[in-house]
């Protein structure tokens, strides 16, 4: 039903693990950055596993953002 369904996201959400989760001052999520090595891009569980955080953070209209390791470096290192 819809209703597990949804709360199988949640539950993946609160046990996964999310390279950076961005807040606001009252911690209220506003942004999660995941930072990417090369087997993001070719092991099937750990792409499985980003689409499902995606899933996730689109149904509650959590933006995030996938970098690959060399991208973050130059968006956020000077």
């Amino acid at each position: 039903s819809k209703g597990s369904l949804k709360k199988e996201k949640q539950l993946y959400f609160l046990t996964c693990h999310c390279d950076f989760l961005i807040t606001d001052r009252t911690e209220t999520p506003i942004k999660v950055i995941e930072i990417n090595g090369s087997n993001h891009f070719i092991d099937a569980k750990t792409i499985e596993k980003d689409k499902q955080k995606k899933s996730f953070c689109d149904s509650v209209n959590l933006p995030i953002e996938f970098l690959s390791y060399q991208d973050a470096i130059e968006k956020y290192l000077p």
